[in-house]
């Protein structure tokens, strides 16, 4: 390498020569001669070297050029940051960490909704049943056996409380069984029943038996009809479901009834004479 910084006014010319020729191998910085100051003499030599060879700066006009290129060129765009190798995230992984954020904090929104609606459980209480029809025979069964029959047509009549505050309640029970000692005499079902928020209604089931064998019951259930005084137990499973966001966010609730009373004579003929129920003939749990 040459240095450039010092040369001789004495070998300008070997100067010159030589840049030429390193002009093809190195590039050439932009350069520039400084003079002599006034009063000295090129035949004179100084005691300093008089010319010397300083960088120049770019010019600002060649920056601003360049920058130009580069945005006509598009270096520099919108997009620079998200499609450079470099960036921290490119923009599909930004869209997928969004959707993914939106979809957990939905996520605990529904969450935290579930959790205040839990505690809104509804209130059943069985008022009273009402025998329609009571008919007690001799007859056989399906296979031909001798027996006592009965047949029973009544309802039952249930009091719906819902204390929620902002949604609604769909009720559901598949089968509403009244038992005479451990023989289902009658069934009934609730297929659709809705309760609207901060609401109070009446259910009325139909339970009916249509000739229902009592075989070694029978003669202690004529014992008792002719007493006047039939014990009989109404037993339920019934299933609540709250829609609080549609499908998405849902609470259910499972209640068991058991109620204890005794259907009477008079009861029994009256058709429109309720058996009402008090709080503590029923247990909820």
């Amino acid at each position: 390498m040459v240095d450039y910084k010092l040369i001789d006014p004495m070998n300008a010319k070997v100067f010159i020569v030589m840049i030429l020729m390193e002009d093809a191998v190195l590039p050439i910085p932009n350069y520039r001669l400084e003079h002599c100051p006034l009063g000295r003499s090129r035949f004179t030599r100084p005691p300093y070297n008089c010319y010397a060879i300083r960088e120049e700066a770019p010019d600002e006009d060649d920056h601003n050029d360049h920058h130009n290129s580069a945005a006509g060129s598009g270096g520099y765009d919108n997009n620079t940051y998200y499609n450079h190798p470099n960036s921290s995230y490119s923009r599909p992984c930004q869209f997928t960490l969004a959707i993914s954020g939106f979809i957990a904090l939905f996520g605990f929104f529904c969450l935290i909704l579930w959790a205040a609606a839990k505690p809104f459980k509804p209130n059943i209480t069985v008022k009273s049943l009402t025998t329609h029809n009571m008919n007690l025979g001799v007859g056989v069964d399906h296979t031909g056996v001798p027996t006592r029959m009965l047949t029973l047509n009544c309802s039952v009549d249930i009091a719906v409380h819902n204390p929620a505050t902002f949604f609604g309640i769909h009720l559901r029970s598949k089968s509403l069984q009244l038992m005479y000692s451990r023989i289902t005499i009658a069934t009934g079902q609730i297929s659709k029943y809705y309760q609207a928020r901060k609401s109070r209604g009446m259910l009325k089931v139909k339970v009916e038996g249509h000739e229902v064998a009592l075989y070694g019951v029978g003669e202690s259930l004529a014992k008792s009809s002719y007493l006047d005084r039939i014990p009989v137990r109404l037993v339920f499973h019934l299933f609540s479901t709250g829609k609080v966001v549609g499908k998405l966010v849902s609470v259910e609730y499972k209640s068991h009834v058991s109620c204890s009373l005794f259907i009477t004579k008079s009861h029994s003929i009256d058709n429109n004479k309720p058996i009402n129920l008090q709080h503590n003939a029923c247990i909820y749990l």
